[in-house]
């Protein structure tokens, strides 16, 4: 058989049988199971479910580590340690190839992925559902597949192509709605845009339970409802669309559901399995799902490698951060910790119960929808003090000797984008923060990178396609100057 280099060109039965368990894989003859034979009932489809998220839950490539830790190295708060064993140079040097770097691996388990929501996707409406759990359990399938699905296009979007902001015409990534063999072109952004949007408001009609229906237990672990919403409010963000944004994290806020963690818990909450604000994490719970050496955590912290450490401006703002005095915000705490030589190491996600790397990976967070909320409608007009509480609550919940901030106009939209640096830092928001704000990318006087200062627009802030793929694909166009 023929090899394909190419991840779009796509054998849906071959990848739902490697998104599955061992025991699907007994099934022989493994490459002749029909899509119809794969996923029968509901039962079949929760299966086939479990393997999206292990597609989410790549120990390497996707959010287990790869994509989080990029997106930060990239940036301007994380830089390489004198000591680095040679992990994400590519990265922090702003070196990409084609060729080269961990984006290639992302472009492949991505697609990989949304193959897996599409094989779910293509059989879930002629499954029989029996009585209303069954009913119940068969939509909420669908729905997270539409969520899942739209996810993964926007991660893609966010990496191979450039932000909304810059120029909606410019070209996307394949929006893939079905597996099929093809050799597909690169869509324009404002219609990827377009159908992330649709699969997201078509998963929130799915996810929507009718009242006295249970379905197995649902926590942070999977997309639900409101992470959904969430999710949704994080697009319209990207794509300038303020008064949807800012409506839609107001739905989420409003729900009731989540709390933010208070100041007293905050550094103790990220030790934990989920906490009172996870929206959406990539579960590491199951023993199985330990990424050991190649988890998250492990990159940073000094028990483990230890290869990536804070810059000196991201240690100054957390250690500024809540206009008091220096150290009274909890976050420098929660996030910094001395070790020995008196190198200050990344400690966000210190591991559960002394296990190094075992750490959930947020994705989406109340305190998000928070900032989501401010930005929006800092943007909007006349809106200044409805954002001015929505990123009053996030400083005081770091600091609650904080003094309000009460600045309007485009001081205020600075602020908030600062907040959102301090809140989130290390958590793989900065590089594609920088980019959808048209900043420059200014790193400090510690930046040991080939490239430490690019202006907005540069086409080195856009990942190439990957080598293999512009081999396989004649359809495919690669992004300018690679």
């Amino acid at each position: 058989m023929k090899k394909f280099k190419i991840t779009l060109i796509y054998f849906a039965v071959a990848a739902f049988l490697f998104s599955c368990s061992d025991e699907f894989l007994d099934i022989d003859p493994q490459m002749n199971l029909s899509t119809d034979m794969a996923i029968g009932n509901v039962a079949d489809a929760t299966v086939a479910l479990t393997g999206v998220y292990d597609g989410l839950q790549s120990t390497e490539t996707y959010y287990a580590r790869d994509f989080v830790v990029s997106a930060d190295i990239s940036g301007d708060d994380v830089k390489v340690s004198p000591q680095n064993s040679g992990r994400f140079l590519t990265e922090y040097n702003l070196s990409w190839t084609a060729s080269g770097g961990v984006h290639g691996g992302f472009w492949n388990r991505a697609y990989n992925t949304i193959n897996r929501t599409n094989n779910i996707l293509s059989r879930i409406d002629g499954l029989e559902a029996i009585g209303p759990n069954q009913i119940a359990e068969k939509d909420h399938i669908q729905g997270e597949a539409l969520a899942l699905r739209a996810l993964v296009h926007f991660d893609l979007v966010r990496v191979f192509a450039k932000p909304y902001s810059w120029d909606p015409n410019a070209l996307g990534v394949p929006y893939m709605s079905a597996s099929v063999i093809s050799l597909p072109a690169r869509d324009p952004l404002s219609f990827v845009y377009d159908r992330i949007i649709e699969d997201l408001l078509e998963a929130i009609n799915y996810l929507t339970m009718p009242a006295g229906v249970n379905i197995r237990p649902r926590g942070a672990e999977a997309i639900t409802l409101r992470g959904a919403q969430a999710l949704l409010a994080r697009v319209y963000l990207y794509k300038g669309d303020w008064a949807n944004a800012k409506a839609m994290a107001e739905t989420v806020i409003d729900s009731g559901k989540y709390t933010l963690v208070s100041n007293a818990n905050y550094i103790q909450s990220w030790g934990q399995d989920f906490s009172t604000e996870s929206i959406f994490s990539i579960a590491m719970i199951h023993p199985n799902d330990y990424s050991a050496t190649n988890a998250l955590g492990y990159i940073y912290t000094r028990a483990g490698y230890g290869d990536l450490l804070p810059t000196d401006e991201i240690k100054n703002l957390l250690e500024n951060a809540g206009n008091t005095a220096p150290g009274d915000d909890v976050r420098f705490d929660a996030f910094i910790k001395m070790e020995a030589n008196n190198v200050q190491y990344i400690n966000k996600f210190p591991g559960r119960g002394g296990i190094n790397g075992l750490d959930n990976t947020p994705v989406l967070r109340l305190s998000e929808m928070y900032l989501i909320a401010a930005e929006a409608a800092a943007n909007m007009g006349g809106q200044d003090a409805a954002a001015q509480g929505f990123l009053n609550a996030i400083v005081k919940r770091g600091n609650p000797n904080a003094a309000d901030i009460t600045l309007t106009g485009d001081a205020l939209k600075e602020r908030i984008a600062l907040e959102k640096r301090i809140e989130f830092a290390f958590e793989g928001h900065r590089f594609f923060d920088i980019k959808r704000r048209s900043e420059n990318l200014s790193r400090g006087a510690d930046c040991t990178a080939d490239v430490c200062f690019l202006e907005h627009g540069s086409n080195r802030l856009v990942i190439p396609i990957p080598r293999r793929e512009m081999e396989a694909n004649p359809n495919m166009v690669q992004n300018p100057g690679y």
